[in-house]
């Protein structure tokens, strides 16, 4: 039987961004891929329900976000 290793590099900094109404940067994670980043992201930043017009600095169910390497 053969296993399959995955080896992570280190961690770095991850900055998160909402797009759905303007919202902007709102935080960041740190992990060692851009996968693991998004799951982290929503881990961290996410709260139930529908943005509407608010400008909390969270992920809502209906925001679209990305996540970016930190300079």
């Amino acid at each position: 039987m053969s296993r399959a290793t995955h080896t992570l590099g280190p961690a770095r900094e991850w900055r998160v961004f909402v797009h759905t109404a303007n919202v902007g940067d709102i935080g960041s994670v740190m992990e060692s891929s851009e996968e693991l980043a998004r799951c982290a992201a929503l881990s961290h930043h996410s709260k139930e329900g529908e943005r509407g017009s608010s400008k909390s600095l969270c992920i809502f169910e209906d925001d679209e976000f990305d996540v970016r390497g930190a300079r």
